[in-house]
């Protein structure tokens, strides 16, 4: 786990208790809300320019002449575009499947819960940190500890098991004396896009010029995002990533 080593971890993270031996800190480790991240992230990119439509379900991507021509939507509508890059998660396959295209993506479940100290309680964690023998991921934000793990290959859907979702706060029990007094504020499930040779796919599909697939981070998406943001970005404008990515080409399966 990250935490503060046996000897200082009283003064480091006073949530830990004493089953702990021991654990690394990482002093350059740095956490964000990712909720906040995204609002703040579309606000910015609408400044810039940018159109969200929220409700308009992508039925198919159309092509022209051997190249991506157009995104049809659900409503009936159709969005013209010279270059369509897609970043729908595990949403992507059959997208793709609808232009032939074999993408072996799969929909892998993570479970989150908040939990919250109740009123005069001492707050569950100050620390962000990982539970190793347990994998749990520990997350404080804003009056709240995001418990987060799990990896579940079960298909796309959302149906919670509660065993799954129970195993967060149960592991979190055995490392933080403090869980005794938490309350669930809410708990979710979310679909995590993984590819079999565990790396993404970011890049142009060599088959249609002007479409381009940005997906498959596994647990790292929002750890990666930024740097797929400028790769991709790359290859639309310039025609080629500033570094070599051939390894992460969507088509390589």
């Amino acid at each position: 786990m990250s935490g503060a080593s046996a000897p200082r971890k009283s003064s480091r993270e006073r949530a830990i208790n004493e089953r702990v031996v021991g654990g690394i800190f990482y002093p350059e480790a740095a956490t964000i809300n990712p909720y906040q991240f995204v609002v703040e992230m579309a606000e910015r990119a609408e400044r810039h320019g940018a159109k969200f439509r929220t409700t308009s379900e992508v039925l198919s991507l159309r092509i022209a002449n051997g190249r991506i021509a157009a995104v049809q939507l659900m409503n009936g509508d159709s969005i013209e575009a010279n270059s369509v890059i897609l970043t729908a998660g595990a949403y992507s396959v059959p997208l793709l499947r609808t232009l032939g295209i074999r993408f072996p993506l799969q929909a892998a479940k993570g479970y989150h819960r908040d939990c919250e100290s109740k009123p005069g309680g001492a707050p569950i964690l100050s620390h962000a940190c990982v539970l190793g023998e347990n994998m749990v991921f520990c997350t404080p934000m804003d009056g709240f500890v995001r418990f987060a793990g799990t990896l579940e290959l079960s298909g796309v859907n959302h149906e919670i098991r509660r065993p799954r979702l129970e195993q967060l706060t149960k592991a979190a029990g055995r490392y933080l004396k403090t869980m005794e007094d938490a309350t669930v504020r809410s708990e979710w499930c979310g679909l995590r896009p993984c590819l079999p040779d565990g790396l993404p796919a970011v890049g142009s599909v060599s088959r249609y010029p002007g479409l381009f697939v940005a997906t498959g981070h596994a647990m790292m998406g929002l750890t990666l995002g930024p740097v797929t943001g400028k790769l991709i970005s790359e290859c639309v404008l310039d025609g080629a990533a500033s570094t070599d990515i051939t390894a992460l080409r969507p088509d390589r399966f």
